[in-house]
């Protein structure tokens, strides 16, 4: 039986102590994507006009982009 807390050794997983890992602009915005023609293809299978959609995926793209930005930044020296 192990007592006490079970850590898993450094570099397991991509995780090191006191490094926090970030996700790659790419794999983010290729999640968004994904994400984004789905809710328009559901939007096209609920009748949702044509025009409506291209607003909605339009906004959606932006969002995207700036949360991918923020979140895949590195900071500053």
């Amino acid at each position: 039986m192990v007592k006490g807390n079970i850590s898993l050794a450094p570099g397991v997983l991509g995780l090191q102590r006191g490094v926090c890992t970030r996700m790659s602009f790419g794999i983010y915005l290729a999640g968004s994507v994904v994400l984004i023609v789905g809710l328009a293809l559901g939007a096209h299978m609920a009748h949702v006009p044509p025009k409506w959609i291209a607003v909605g995926v339009l906004c959606l793209v932006g969002i995207g982009v700036l949360r991918g930005v923020v979140s895949t930044r590195r900071p500053d020296v």
